[in-house]
């Protein structure tokens, strides 16, 4: 009976808990480290594009134009997940992985990053609000 208990709130575990959408499987680089508490919920991917970044550096607009693999990821949170994440967690997360690639922050939001990983340039942005617990965000990327 302990056993078959034990089978039981496993399955229901599993099916509480979000996973990533199967085709977006590999598309996170491993580089990168999301969130805990987060699945991908959405993505898109291009072996090539070109994409417009526009960021801010002391209240001016600059824009930066990048081409090569794209990818956007949409990550939400699991429906279980009890930690309440902010916005500058989120950012905090990702500028330490690109410095830790001896890469820099480009605006003063923190939201936009580049640093040079395996020998490519990666650029990255993440939009966010100003939330004390972040349901979902976004990542855009050009390698």
């Amino acid at each position: 009976m302990k056993l078959q208990l034990f089978f039981l709130l496993t399955l229901i575990t599993s099916f509480c808990s979000a996973q990533d959408t199967e085709r977006c499987k590999d598309i996170e680089p491993t580089y990168l480290q999301r969130l805990p508490g987060f699945y991908i919920g959405d993505c898109r991917f291009s072996e090539y594009k070109e994409y417009e970044f526009i960021y801010y550096v002391n209240g001016k607009a600059t824009t930066l134009k990048k081409a090569g693999v794209y990818r956007e990821i949409w990550y939400r949170k699991n429906p279980d997940e009890t930690r309440n994440y902010s916005s500058e967690q989120i950012l905090l997360n990702y500028n330490n992985a690109i410095l830790k690639n001896k890469g820099k922050v480009l605006d003063n939001s923190k939201t936009t990053m580049t640093a040079s990983i395996n020998g490519k340039e990666v650029i990255l942005q993440i939009p966010t609000s100003n939330s004390s617990n972040v349901g979902s965000y976004q990542i855009f990327m050009v390698e």
